[in-house]
Parts: C-alpha cells; sequence; structure tokens
C-alpha cells in the first residue's frame, strides 16, 4: 500500500523536510527555496493550499521531484537521502513483486522504467545496489515501451503466442490515429 519510491512521494518528502528545516525542527537544506520557485510563492507556507487546491494534481506535484533531481540531486544531503529512501523503498517493492510471482530466473533481469528511474541517476542507482545485494540481477533495456508491453500482455492474454516476430513488429509499430478508426467510422479528431 502506498506509493514509497514513486516521484509524488519525492515530493512529498521534500516538502516536509523544507519545512522541517524551515522550523528548525530537521536537519538544514536548500529545498525550501527552490519549492517556492517551483510553485512561484515567496513562502513555503503558500506551498500547502497550493497542493490542497482541487486543481492541482498528484501527477503535477510528482513533477516536482524531477526538477529537485536536475537541480539539487546529492548536493543537497536532505534530498539525497530522500533518493536513497526512495530507491531502498522500489527495491523492497520490486523483490517482493519477484517473490510473490515466484520469479526464479537468475541474474533477474531489471528493467529501469518509469519517471524516477529514467530521471533520478540517484534513485536508480541506489536501486541498482539495494537489489544486487538481495540477488543477482542484469540491467536490460526494454524492448518495448510500457504502453506496447502493455498490448503484448493483452496479446498474451488473448492466447496469441508472443513469438520474437510479434514482439518485433510490436517495437517498430507506429500509432497512427487515423488506423486506429474502424472503417466506414470518423475520429472525434476528424470532426476540427
Amino acid at each position: 500500500m502506498g506509493d514509497a519510491g514513486s516521484a509524488y512521494w519525492m515530493s512529498v518528502e521534500a516538502v516536509k523536510a523544507a519545512i522541517a528545516a524551515e522550523e528548525e525542527i530537521g536537519p538544514k537544506t536548500n529545498l525550501g527555496r527552490l519549492i517556492c520557485q517551483w510553485f512561484n510563492v515567496k513562502k513555503l507556507t503558500e506551498v500547502v493550499p497550493n497542493i490542497h487546491d482541487t486543481e492541482f494534481t498528484k501527477e503535477r506535484l510528482a513533477m516536482l521531484a524531477r526538477t529537485l533531481a536536475r537541480k539539487v540531486g546529492r548536493r543537497d544531503t536532505v534530498f539525497a537521502e530522500i533518493c536513497q529512501h526512495a530507491a531502498q523503498q522500489l527495491a523492497l517493492q520490486a523483490l517482493a513483486a519477484v517473490k510473490l510471482g515466484r520469479v526464479k530466473t537468475r541474474p533477474l533481469p531489471v528493467y529501469l522504467v518509469g519517471g524516477v528511474l529514467t530521471n533520478n541517476g540517484l534513485v536508480r542507482a541506489g536501486l541498482v545496489a539495494a537489489l544486487k545485494k538481495s540477488c543477482a540481477v542484469s540491467i536490460a533495456s526494454p524492448h518495448l515501451s510500457p504502453l506496447l508491453g502493455a498490448a503484448a500482455l493483452a496479446l498474451g492474454d488473448a492466447g496469441i503466442e508472443l513469438t520474437a516476430a510479434v514482439v518485433a513488429n510490436l517495437a517498430h509499430s507506429d500509432f497512427d490515429p487515423r488506423w486506429s478508426v474502424p472503417s466506414g467510422c470518423r475520429s472525434v479528431s476528424s470532426r476540427f
């Protein structure tokens, strides 16, 4: 339960750490200044109402983590600790999935996909290190995007054998909205 290790979780932790530093109940950090810049406010106290605004989405707050990773990375000890904790949480989740799925393949193939792992080198490195402490791993590049991977899973569920040729065909496919509309039907975009 929860989403520890996600970009949203990292953003929430960064805001909490910045507030704790400002109130002198947490370690010093430069996160407060950057968070205020990101929200375009002068004080951290102005951030909280923005976060609770019904139009401010979880996905939008998650984007803060990418900005912090790019602007401070390991130069801010507090943010580096948040990244390390995120990596540990992601490793625990991955290892739990391996155990529940009874995956015996070793080295364990690991595909580093998703916003946090593609945009935050600290989390990526921490995850790989944590996984390597538990079992042999092999870092691999995915053959398909997450969207096409979902399509491959659906094909498999439909009883279609996922041969190398099928996967290659998916990997080289381009989405063209004109092809997704059955003949004789108009797509919504064709009305404009």
